[in-house]
C-alpha cells in the first residue's frame, strides 16, 4: 500500500467520506447543516462526500471547523481539496471554500467563490493586520458547476499559485506573512460566507507538493487491515485494538467477512491486539472461548 513520505508535515487530512475526522487526530466540529451524502458520489465514484447546503441551521451552520489547528504558512505549503459546486458554490455573497485561521486574524488565508459568478470563479484573499486583501485575484476563467474539480494552492517561496484540475488557474507574487490557527471548511468561523456544494479529500501540508496531477485515489493515510477467522477459518466479529507508544485507535471486523481497517495518525510501529469478543467494552458472560487475545507486534501501517 502507498505510503505518504510527507505525512510528518500534514497539519490536516480530511478524507470528507466515511466520517468527518481529520486523519491526523484532534477535534473537528461539523454544524447540523453539513450531511455525508452520496447523491453525487465522490472524486472517484460510488461513495459519500460532505455536502454543504449554503444555508444557516438554527444556531448552528452549513460548515465546520478542526480546532486546536495551527498551520504555519510562513514557508512553502500546499493545499489540496476536491470540489464540486452548485449555482456557483454560493449564494447571494462570496462563499468560504476553505479558511485557515480564525476570523480577522492576521495571517490568515481564505480560497472563496466570488458572488459575482455563477459559474464559479475563485479568488485568494489574505489578512493583513487591518483587512483581507486580494492575495490572487479571480481570472475570467470559470469552474464548472455539478462536477467534481480539484483546487491545489502552493506556495513557493513568494510565488502563489492555483491550480484546478492539474492546470494553473491563477498565479501572483506578493511578499506577505501567512499563519492560522484553526482551519475552517466552507465558511468563516461565525456562521457566514457559506459554501454551496460537495467536498472531498482536503489535505494542508506544511511543505511543497510537487505533484499536480489529478489524483485516481485518496490520499494515503496510515492504515492497517487485516481479516479475523474463528478456528474454523470462518469470518467473525472482533474488538481489534491499534496502540502506538502514546495513542490507540480501535475497529471491529466485519461478521461476514472477518476484515478490519484501522486508521492511526502516524506510521509509526504499532502493536495490535485482537481481543475475544465482539463488542468493547466487553459484556460479562459473553465472552467467547477463553477470553484470550492475539497481540501482533511492530506492524507498520500502509496507506
Amino acid at each position: 500500500m502507498a505510503v505518504d513520505a510527507q505525512w510528518e508535515f500534514v497539519a490536516a487530512m480530511l478524507p470528507l467520506s466515511g466520517d468527518l475526522k481529520n486523519a491526523r487526530g484532534g477535534d473537528t466540529f461539523f454544524g447540523t447543516g453539513t450531511e455525508l451524502l452520496d447523491t453525487v458520489g465522490n472524486p472517484f465514484g460510488q461513495g459519500n462526500a460532505a455536502y454543504f447546503s449554503g444555508d444557516a441551521v438554527g444556531f448552528n451552520f452549513s460548515g465546520g471547523y478542526l480546532a486546536d489547528v495551527s498551520v504555519n504558512m510562513t514557508s512553502n505549503f500546499t493545499i489540496e481539496i476536491a470540489v464540486y459546486p452548485v449555482d456557483g458554490g454560493h449564494g447571494s455573497s462570496d462563499s468560504i471554500l476553505l479558511q485557515v485561521g480564525q476570523a480577522d486574524e492576521p495571517g490568515s488565508l481564505r480560497i472563496i467563490a466570488d458572488s459575482t459568478d455563477n459559474p464559479m470563479r475563485l479568488r485568494v484573499d489574505y489578512h493583513d493586520g487591518s483587512s483581507y486583501q486580494t492575495l490572487i485575484a479571480a481570472p475570467f476563467a470559470t469552474i464548472t458547476n455539478d462536477a467534481w474539480q480539484w483546487l491545489q494552492l502552493d506556495r513557493v517561496t513568494n510565488t502563489f499559485t492555483l491550480y484546478v484540475d492539474g492546470a494553473q488557474y491563477s498565479v501572483a507574487t506578493l511578499n506577505v506573512g501567512l499563519s492560522g490557527t484553526w482551519v475552517h471548511i466552507g465558511q468563516d468561523g461565525a456562521s457566514n460566507a457559506l459554501w454551496k456544494g460537495w467536498m472531498s479529500q482536503l489535505r494542508i501540508t506544511q511543505a511543497l507538493r510537487a505533484s499536480h496531477a489529478i489524483p485516481a485515489d485518496p490520499w494515503p493515510r496510515p492504515t492497517i487491515t487485516g481479516s479475523i477467522l474463528d478456528v474454523l477459518g470462518n469470518p467473525v466479529s472482533r474488538v481489534v485494538r491499534c496502540i502506538p507508544r502514546a495513542q490507540a485507535v480501535q475497529a471491529i471486523s466485519d461478521p461476514v467477512t472477518g476484515v478490519y481497517t484501522v486508521y492511526p495518525t502516524s506510521y509509526d510501529e504499532h502493536i495490535v491486539i485482537r481481543i475475544d469478543t465482539d463488542d468493547d467494552p466487553p459484556v460479562d458472560g459473553t465472552v467467547v472461548g477463553a477470553g484470550n487475545a492475539m497481540v501482533l507486534d511492530r506492524v507498520t501501517p500502509g496507506g
